[in-house]
């Protein structure tokens, strides 16, 4: 995929005559998005860790989970994105990856967490480690919480999207949250959480579930 793209721009600039992958068409590889329930969310914001790293890597991943922020916006979001508004705390910015506005009420929580790692002396708040080191030390933070599942950074806002469907909010909120330019892309947690929700009331309702 990588490669198509770079050879399609290859193209375009005119560095090359033909596109050699025009008539090929890469297969998507369509897996169940994996995220954290609520119980599992919060067995990981109650975990003392002695690391302060790993501590860190644990407040930015519930950051995202709590939000809906992607990790680039979090770490681009400064003090002067968090506006007062009739009295609650609403950050107000642009999506990094296609710039559309999203505005994301901070709750407690999430506050706490600004609150943390703020210092009087700069406007940016998170700072401290790249993408890479951050989702390097995941796992290990995840592991050391008893989290068996295969859980990459970017399931913070898959988790965030499962929540707020679990708690009723509409769909489109949460397109607008999420920052996405197509609403279908958003659906698609709506198709995972039909999936969690039947699998829930097929262990429930089948007659042989507790034999």
């Amino acid at each position: 995929m990588m490669l198509k793209g770079v050879v399609l721009r290859a193209y375009k600039r005119g560095l090359l005559r033909v596109n050699p992958f025009a008539e090929f068409h890469i297969a998507k590889n369509i897996r169940e998005r994996q995220y954290l329930t609520e119980n599992e969310l919060q067995q990981l914001i109650t975990h003392h860790f002695t690391d302060a790293a790993a501590a860190y890597v644990r407040d930015v991943f519930v950051f995202s989970a709590l939000t809906g922020m992607s990790f680039v916006d979090i770490s681009e979001l400064r003090i002067s994105n968090i506006k007062m508004i009739n009295g609650h705390y609403w950050i107000i910015a642009s999506r990094h990856k296609t710039g559309i506005p999203f505005c994301v009420r901070l709750f407690n929580q999430p506050l706490d967490i600004v609150r943390r790692y703020r210092t009087p002396d700069r406007d940016i708040i998170f700072d401290r480690y790249s993408y890479f080191t951050v989702a390097k030390r995941l796992k290990t933070v995840l592991h050391e919480c008893n989290i068996t599942k295969s859980i990459t950074f970017h399931c913070a806002r898959h988790s965030f999207a499962i929540m707020a469907l679990n708690h009723g909010m509409p769909i489109e909120s949460i397109s607008r949250i999420l920052g996405h330019s197509n609403i279908s892309t958003t659906q698609i947690y709506v198709k995972a959480n039909a999936n969690t929700k039947l699998k829930e009331v097929y262990e429930k309702a089948h007659p042989r579930a507790k034999i």
